[in-house]
């Protein structure tokens, strides 16, 4: 385990070494996130002021993922001593300014690219400093710096409806995606992989099926998890089918990954398309707060004589930290 020992208060390397935030981060502070109080240093036998850093220390969780990710300092505080986060290692759900850090826009494939000094990217190319940066460097002091931990939300995508012909009474509805929520752990060095899977597409053709949604997955290391699209609905002369609902397909809990909570998805009808399946659990931090996601609907069936399905809902992922 790490240990910083400095008793010089105005070394900044202790704050390299750890995680901080701004004195109005909702997360719980350390009793060093004060700049005015006395802090027993050198094993308890001196006391100085802890100089202002303009930024609040944040305090160490139990019993989660990423609890274990910390650094033991040599500064007392009423004669206990002090333990603080290792740098991008204590996660939230919750918004930040009222926005995600990411969230995909289409479906396709991108790479979550960790780097050495701290960066993180979102690229479209495994190993690349382009697209979205999520982290910033170890040794600045830009926030948020040095990302291990993310959470990831992964929904696929909804299943598409069917065509329905002059003689069908009904036509074939999707079924909805399935739906997951995963704490992953980036490599040092390395990348962890996502594919967003793209809306399964309503049938024009004559007597033509729906399409089905795209899988959405993440995979981290030995880490995977897969969200299943909705399947398509299908044709029928007298009347269509609904598609089955997306299934949740994964690696497991390892030392890469963790899965927080999971849902299949909705299977549709003749009639009525698969609605979205919702997830909600508490924030894996002990700050709480309830957090909500709904997975991708499927499309209608088409809703007259000739007429051509409705596509499935996009799928997507969403990261926060």
């Amino acid at each position: 385990m790490a240990y910083i020992g400095k008793t010089n208060t105005t070394d900044t390397r202790l704050y390299e070494a750890v995680e901080y935030g701004a004195y109005s981060d909702p997360r719980q502070k350390s009793p060093l996130a004060t700049t005015n109080g006395a802090l027993l240093v050198n094993g308890g036998t001196t006391s100085a002021p802890m100089r202002d850093f303009n930024f609040a220390l944040i305090a160490p969780t139990s019993g989660y993922f990423y609890s274990g990710e910390t650094v033991t300092t040599g500064f007392y505080v009423g004669g206990t001593q002090i333990k603080l986060c290792k740098p991008g290692c204590r996660p939230r759900t919750q918004k930040i300014n009222g926005n995600y850090p990411w969230k995909s826009g289409s479906a396709g494939t991108a790479y979550i690219n960790r780097f050495t000094d701290g960066e993180v990217w979102v690229s479209g190319s495994p190993n690349t400093r382009s697209g979205s940066q999520l982290s910033y460097k170890l040794a600045g002091t830009a926030l948020p710096r040095g990302i291990r931990y993310l959470f990831v939300q992964v929904v696929g995508g909804g299943g598409g409806g069917s065509y329905r012909g002059l003689g069908a009474s009904t036509s074939g509805c999707g079924g909805s995606s399935a739906i997951g929520v995963c704490m992953i752990k980036l490599p040092e060095n390395g990348y962890a992989t996502l594919t967003v899977g793209g809306a399964g597409a309503g049938s024009s053709s004559t007597m033509g099926d729906g399409f089905p949604g795209g899988d959405s997955k993440i995979t981290c290391g030995s880490f995977s998890f897969t969200a299943g699209g909705g399947k398509q609905g299908t044709y029928g002369t007298f009347g269509g089918g609904g598609g089955a609902a997306g299934t949740v397909s994964t690696s497991g809990d390892n030392a890469d990954g963790r899965i927080i909570v999971q849902s299949n998805g909705i299977a549709g009808s003749q009639g009525t398309p698969g609605y979205s399946a919702s997830v909600s659990y508490t924030d894996w931090a002990p700050e709480g707060g309830t957090a909500s996601w709904v997975s991708a609907a499927g499309g209608a069936g088409a809703s007259s004589a000739y007429g051509s399905g409705s596509p499935g809902v996009i799928g997507d992922i969403i990261m926060s930290y």
